[in-house]
């Protein structure tokens, strides 16, 4: 059995800050990285804090962004594996494979069914990036 831990912060905006961080995926993945068990005091301590100033919180935007996206890189391989090749058409529908291969292969003769050019690929970090931003930008004006 363990015991209850208890934190204290001056203001609800921290409280939802500090909650955020703590369950981000970024430090969700430090945490196991470094292969700590437990959220305690002292692995609080080795986390980007949420306090400083706007410099301080830029920089650290920009880190988790970084660390978002190489965190898809090394622990999703399967799902980015399957990304690259996969394409959407210019409504956002997912075009099947052998389109997408006959299309490349003869792009003149290629029978695209209801499918509509351009075929796109899946950039999932520069989504996640943009996410990322924008959410910043979001929390910034509050």
């Amino acid at each position: 059995m363990d015991l209850v831990r208890t934190i204290a912060v001056e203001n609800s905006r921290d409280l939802a800050l500090a909650v955020g961080f703590w369950a981000s995926i970024v430090h969700d993945f430090f945490i196991k990285a470094a292969g700590f068990t437990e959220l305690k005091h002292e692995v609080m301590g080795k986390l980007p804090h949420v306090r400083g100033d706007r410099r301080d919180h830029r920089d650290r935007a920009r880190y988790h962004r970084c660390e978002l996206c190489t965190i898809y890189r090394t622990q999703f391989g399967v799902l980015s594996k399957y990304e690259r090749v996969m394409r959407f058409d210019a409504n956002g529908r997912q075009v099947p494979s052998d389109i997408v291969k006959a299309h490349e292969g003869d792009p003149r003769e290629a029978n695209l069914g209801h499918y509509v050019l351009p075929f796109t690929p899946v950039d999932r970090e520069n989504d996640m990036t943009r996410a990322h931003e924008v959410f910043t930008e979001r929390l910034r004006s509050r």
